[in-house]
């Protein structure tokens, strides 16, 4: 099995629920005597106890159906590979969940898959913490996270990246660099600089498969760390669709709009290669495509025009 920081599930393809599993499973979680919530493999919510409930502040009804990334105030996942049996080992953590009037509460977060009226389904068990760790869970919370942007800072990249490569997992790092900021913060202020870096941010959220991390390095520099290993993705194709995904709307900027571009660098990484000198390649790869780009609008303004 495999956890990550997302909260979904991915094994096969899933199908809708008929209406006398979705009261199996409803029964079987009545029955728990501690918060619970299952959902299905595409994570949407099928059954919650009152418990669960009460928890976070929804009526009888509300959470069914619902994504489950909905009660995720983060931007992470969980990614559960199954054995042929559709089970797995619970996995067990610290999680903030967001309640119904959008606060945050921190819990342990049991997460496991399973089998419920014959369906294979995703059940999270959840025990309230007291408020000290809460407190505790947001501090650490902030210290790992941007506070423009909410990815993931440097330090805290590197050490889930770092933790990837101690499992032996192949990865490809890309290396993302905003152009012209300084001539954005210079026309139109800070806040239109800003404006841009969250866009940026949100895009790459909007765009990362399950399982993968997106992080800001420094002012205009981002990073982002997925699977190599199933080879869904090629250098050339990562950053193609990446750089259309990121540039392919403007910025909506105070009833007007920004241009946003970028430059991309991305490798994959080597066996026993730590975080920080694969995060330098993809630098070095960031910087030979910005200078292509810079020589290649070089050449087209010198054409001749006819």
């Amino acid at each position: 099995m495999v956890v990550t920081e997302m909260f979904s599930a991915t094994a096969g393809s899933g199908t809708q629920f008929t209406v006398e599993e979705v009261a199996s499973i409803h029964a079987v979680v009545a029955q728990l005597p501690i918060a619970a919530v299952v959902f299905s493999l595409e994570s949407s919510v099928i059954a919650a106890n009152d418990e669960c409930r009460q928890l976070l502040g929804y009526d009888s009804d509300d959470l069914t159906g619902a994504p489950v990334t909905d009660l995720l105030p983060d931007s992470g996942s969980a990614t559960l590979q199954f054995d042929p049996c559709g089970r797995t080992n619970p996995a067990g953590g610290l999680r903030r969940l967001r309640r119904s009037d959008g606060t945050h509460v921190s819990c342990w977060l049991h997460l496991g898959a399973g089998i419920l009226a014959g369906r294979r389904v995703v059940i999270a068990c959840m025990d309230l913490v007291s408020p000290m760790v809460h407190e505790t869970d947001l501090w650490r919370t902030r210290a790992e996270r941007d506070d423009l942007t909410g990815l993931y800072r440097r330090s805290a990249f590197l050490d889930h990246v770092n933790r990837w490569i101690a499992d032996d997992r192949t990865l490809i790092l890309a290396f993302i660099d905003v152009d012209d900021l300084k001539h954005i913060n210079d026309t139109h202020g800070h806040s239109a600089g800003d404006c841009v870096l969250q866009a940026v941010a949100h895009r790459l959220l909007n765009w990362l498969p399950p399982g993968a991390l997106a992080g800001r390095f420094a002012g205009d520099e981002f990073v982002l760390a997925l699977s190599a290993a199933d080879g869904s993705y090629t250098i050339e194709g990562l950053c193609t669709g990446l750089r259309d995904h990121l540039c392919g709307e403007l910025v909506a900027w105070r009833g007007g709009s920004l241009f946003l571009s970028v430059s991309i660098g991305a490798v994959i990484g080597a066996s026993g290669e730590d975080g920080a000198p694969l995060v330098a390649r993809a630098d070095e790869q960031m910087y030979a495509a910005k200078a292509a780009a810079h020589l290649a609008r070089g050449r087209r303004s010198e054409a001749p025009t006819r």
